[in-house]
């Protein structure tokens, strides 16, 4: 799958589930992995209810941002890297 398809599915899930009330607001991170070792990520402080491509990063296995300046925090990345 694309990475643009990746995109507008992870941007459609997040609206389900904050639609049913299993995500807060803007806390915590929505992730999915593109290829090994490579994940597609909403970037810190969005909304999930109503996410866009540009509000998604890809960050490696570690967190680190490889396609800008933004910053990922190492504890909230956690959980995302461990499953």
């Amino acid at each position: 799958m694309d990475e643009g398809a990746l995109t507008e599915q992870i941007c459609d899930l997040a609206h389900q589930l904050w639609l049913r009330g299993l995500l807060v607001a803007d806390t915590g991170l929505t992730s999915v992995e593109m290829h090994r070792k490579r994940y597609l990520v909403n970037r810190l402080g969005r909304r999930r209810a109503n996410l866009s491509s540009q509000d998604l990063m890809t960050v490696d296995l570690g967190g680190t941002v490889l396609d800008g300046s933004a910053l990922i925090d190492p504890l909230t990345w956690l959980p995302h890297r461990l499953a």
